[in-house]
């Protein structure tokens, strides 16, 4: 199979399971805004940041060197005796975490919600400092193997499972917001198990205290750069509690969650495959795979972002009560954000492939000095909305910054003039869209959404397709019967082709 049709291939499919995986808050989404107020939903976003912030200094997570480590050690032993390490590492860390946080329940509470009501809450979600990060390293080893439809199957478990638990504690027993706790332990916990079993029956139980050493030494900048990354992302929910109220936390939760769309169907899919493929095309001198790659999920991420931008309001308006419908306000920003990121994640190879990874921290704690100040500033201001816009703003300039900085570890040959392009275009199609729609009915209101969404869409189709490089893949993945005639219709291209990717 040809580098560019796996590649499709095998995205499609852990897009499917990234799908499943995270389903669960999308099904749930009509009920959560009808069983729980803004504020609620708020306390549940706080309580994931709290979550996100232990797993991520005190979950041992091995991830960032697992994918470089298993390329360059092509033995069947040497990569098991690898992935064993790294759970038998990750565990040890991720139990005495697990029981540091619980330990200090009421504490946490006081601090993170400013009062002990929710002491059980923290209690519950400690179990997943262990569980997540157990979780994520078989999720990783699935992929590392390249059994994308075992990645699905695992997805489509926990999603059955934490859709029932839900339905179950906050419907069924009217839990609220310790309903919420309960169903995500407790299927995060079931999941954890079985990934466990499998990955202990695959490699066995061994430990290298060389090859932990590596990871660490290679991993734990990426952690602390990580923490200012979650702050970057997720202060905004604190901010906000201090400088504005908790219904502003649940706006932008609700936000975020149409946001992370994009994420969830294109990016995560794309990163999984792409995370273990970047570094046999670095050893294989494939340079200019890196700018087709990028030049074709940059305008993916932006067609989608748009669409997600564009339809958010009239979706919120028909699956929620009037209280959430500010949160469509924010979307845009959100949207923006998100995709930064991703570029950012991408840009991030340059320093991944020589090893230096600490800079990306450096980067990433001057981009929350940045942040904080565009919160103070703006919160007060514009609530929720300014939040969305800091987070916006913050994340473009690190993009920037990771980019030209870079270049200078290892030039990829990225073109920055195409990413201006396309947020161009795109940023001309969402006001358009809105600014006519705004006075129009419902059906008028989506059928102008739609043309702007496929103008847009169209012309950034044409401007990818008027490169050499880019028609090659095209034609390669496009049905046979259908290469003559898109043949006629593509436009000119601009740029030599170098064949198809390895």
């Amino acid at each position: 199979m040809s580098g560019t049709r796996r590649l499709l291939r095998h995205s499609s499919i852990y897009a499917l399971g990234s799908i499943l995986k995270n389903l669960v808050g999308f099904l749930m989404l009509p009920l959560y805004t009808r069983y729980l107020s803004p504020a609620d939903y708020g306390v549940i976003s706080l309580m994931l940041l709290m979550l996100s912030l232990f797993e991520l200094l005190f979950g041992g997570r091995l991830g960032y060197a697992l994918p470089k480590m298993y390329a360059e050690d092509v033995s069947d032993a040497g990569r098991r005796r690898l992935i064993s390490t790294a759970l038998i590492f990750m565990t040890a860390v991720g139990m005495i975490s697990s029981l540091a946080v619980f330990s200090a329940r009421a504490p946490l509470s006081s601090l993170v919600f400013g009062t002990t009501d929710y002491t059980m809450l923290v209690a519950y979600f400690s179990i997943m400092v262990l569980t997540q990060s157990l979780e994520t390293h078989g999720l990783d080893y699935i992929r590392l193997e390249q059994r994308p439809w075992l990645f699905m199957g695992m997805s489509l478990l926990k999603l059955v499972i934490q859709l029932s638990l839900n339905v179950w504690f906050i419907v069924g027993l009217h839990q609220g917001v310790m309903g919420v706790a309960l169903s995500t332990a407790a299927s995060s916990a079931i999941t954890a198990l079985i990934l466990l079993i499998y990955t202990i029956a695959k490699t066995g139980i061994g430990y290298d205290h060389t090859l932990a050493r590596r990871m660490l030494a290679f991993s734990w900048p990426m952690w602390f750069g990580g923490l200012a990354g979650l702050y970057i992302g997720s202060s905004n929910r604190y901010f906000m509690r201090l400088f504005g109220t908790m219904d502003d936390v649940g706006l932008y939760s609700l936000a975020e969650r149409f946001s992370g769309v994009m994420t969830m169907l294109i990016w995560q899919p794309f990163q999984q495959y792409w995370m273990v493929e970047s570094f046999k095309y670095y050893q294989d001198g494939k340079r200019h795979a890196f700018n087709v790659v990028f030049c074709i999920i940059c305008g993916v991420l932006f067609i989608a972002g748009l669409g997600v931008a564009l339809f958010a309001p009239p979706v919120i308006h028909v699956m929620s009560r009037p209280a959430f419908y500010p949160a469509a306000n924010a979307v845009p920003f959100l949207v923006l954000s998100a995709i930064f990121i991703c570029l950012q994640q991408f840009v991030c190879f340059s320093f991944l492939v020589t090893e230096k990874t600490k800079l990306l921290s450096a980067y990433n704690y001057g981009t929350a000095i940045v942040v904080s100040v565009l919160f103070v500033v703006l919160i007060p201001i514009l609530g929720h909305v300014g939040a969305a816009l800091a987070s916006a703003t913050a994340q473009g300039l690190q993009l920037l910054i990771q980019y030209r900085q870079g270049r200078r570890q290892y030039d990829m040959g990225l073109s920055m003039s195409f990413l201006f392009f396309v947020w161009g275009v795109t940023a001309v199609a969402y006001l358009s869209g809105n600014f006519i729609a705004r006075d129009a009915g419902m059906i008028m209101d989506l059928a102008i959404r739609i043309v702007a969404w496929t103008c847009a869409a169209l012309v950034i189709v044409h401007r990818l397709l008027a490169d050499g490089n880019i028609r090659v893949h095209a034609l390669e993945v496009a049905p046979a019967p259908l290469r003559p005639l898109l043949l006629r219709l593509l436009p000119p291209a601009t740029a030599a082709a170098k064949g198809p990717l390895p």
